[in-house]
């Protein structure tokens, strides 16, 4: 009797630990955007439950190791992996996570690269299977049942819009959630998006408040304007950049227009790996 009793102590014991262990790697509902740390590039994954959206992969595969850290060990999907622009920094690191997981669908801005590297990704994801769009304005991406992301840019009807290189194409994603009860409580993701853009978006007079910016372009000081500041309003802002760049950035006076405006800058040069939770009322870095 006494030896039965201590076995189904052991077996209770072991089941708790197993409880816990996976509460401890199971993702909670929350919707978070973490702005990875990955040197002089942009990526930025964003899920909720275990369902992500991978927006760009970095210039390396830094991306790759930080998603083994940020995604449950058991999560090989990834529902939707977005390219701004066909600019290295942003899609090297690709390669190697179209390698790695099961992607199903890839959104760009329909702008190309002539370059190996990105025939190398255009390999790995037809190899892939992933199903191929192209993003317009209008189109939503859906983070499972608990947030989306509108896309405001590119908008290639503007024929008296200049697209002189992929910056001017980049693809901008408001993110929020499905049941937000406030305005702010988004976060812009600008890529590289230049100032014409940006004082494109302003005139088209769609909602872009946000409570954090994801500066476009690495903090460059064509972008972020003050009109665009205005019209986002952010409380926080997020510079994806890396060390001693060979580029300057972020530009001072990008950092004195954040500054100016009061928003409160993360820099990943800095601060590492940025989590930003977006919450029915405010979006906010953790």
């Amino acid at each position: 009797m006494k030896r039965n009793i201590v076995l189904v102590l052991r077996v209770l014991l072991v089941l708790a630990a197993l409880g816990l262990a996976v509460k401890l790697v199971w993702p909670d509902r929350r919707l978070v955007a973490t702005v990875f740390d990955v040197g002089q590039g942009d990526s930025i994954l964003v899920q909720c439950g275990t369902r992500q959206m991978l927006v760009d992969g970095g210039p390396d595969a830094t991306a790759l190791a930080r998603l083994g850290t940020a995604m449950p060990f058991f999560d090989r999907t990834i529902e939707s992996v977005v390219l701004t622009h066909p600019h290295a920094d942003h899609y090297v690191g690709l390669i190697g996570v179209f390698a790695h997981y099961k992607v199903l669908h890839f959104y760009t801005s329909g702008s190309v690269a002539d370059a190996p590297e990105y025939r190398a990704l255009l390999d790995a994801v037809r190899l892939s299977g992933a199903r191929t769009l192209v993003v317009r304005p209008g189109d939503r991406i859906d983070i499972g049942d608990c947030g989306h992301a509108d896309a405001y840019w590119p908008d290639l009807s503007r024929a008296n819009f200049t697209f002189k290189d992929p910056n001017a194409e980049s693809v901008v994603l408001r993110l929020s959630r499905n049941d937000a009860v406030s305005p702010q409580a988004a976060i812009m993701m600008m890529g590289d998006a230049t100032a014409e853009v940006e004082r494109a978006l302003v005139a088209e007079k769609i909602p872009l408040q946000a409570d954090v910016l994801k500066v476009g372009h690495h903090g460059s000081r064509t972008s972020t304007t003050p009109e665009f500041l205005d019209a986002v309003h952010p409380k926080e802002a997020v510079i994806s950049v890396g060390k001693k760049n060979a580029f300057g950035h972020p530009a001072p006076a990008t950092l004195l227009r954040l500054s100016a405006s009061g928003v409160k800058a993360y820099r990943t040069d800095q601060d590492g790996s940025v989590r930003v939770v977006i919450a029915m009322d405010r979006a906010y870095v953790e």
